[in-house]
């Protein structure tokens, strides 16, 4: 796949995922989040910007993209993503406003950093 169509594909998630709804934020790292996903080569962009929901400690994506994620109480982070047979799974910690960690993507063969910044 072109790195412009994993692109397209990257805007469409992170379309979805900002339509998340926050209506009762319960936990302490509950809100919106804007991630900033680096690549290290592979089949991947170099680079995304993107909005991440977490609603009583759990990372949701929405109906385009399929998640399974929380954030513990310590503020560690697990996440899943699943989309268009692409898989992405994501580690890393946050603190009161800010993240980071890693990820990687065995379909694509590529992995790197992601930072996070309380909206």
């Amino acid at each position: 796949m072109s790195k412009l169509a994993t692109l397209s594909r990257i805007a469409l998630v992170a379309a979805n995922l900002a339509s998340i709804p926050y209506a009762h934020a319960t936990g302490q790292y509950d809100g919106q989040w804007t991630v900033r996903v680096q690549s290290q080569g592979g089949g991947c962009p170099n680079s995304a910007n993107l909005t991440l929901g977490v609603a009583a400690s759990r990372i949701s994506g929405g109906m385009i993209v399929s998640t399974s994620g929380s954030v513990d109480a310590q503020g560690h982070v697990s996440l899943a993503i699943s989309f268009a047979g692409d898989r992405i799974a994501a580690r890393g910690a946050l603190n009161q406003q800010t993240g980071a960690g890693s990820w990687s993507s065995p379909t694509r063969g590529c992995a790197g950093s992601w930072t996070a910044t309380r909206i």
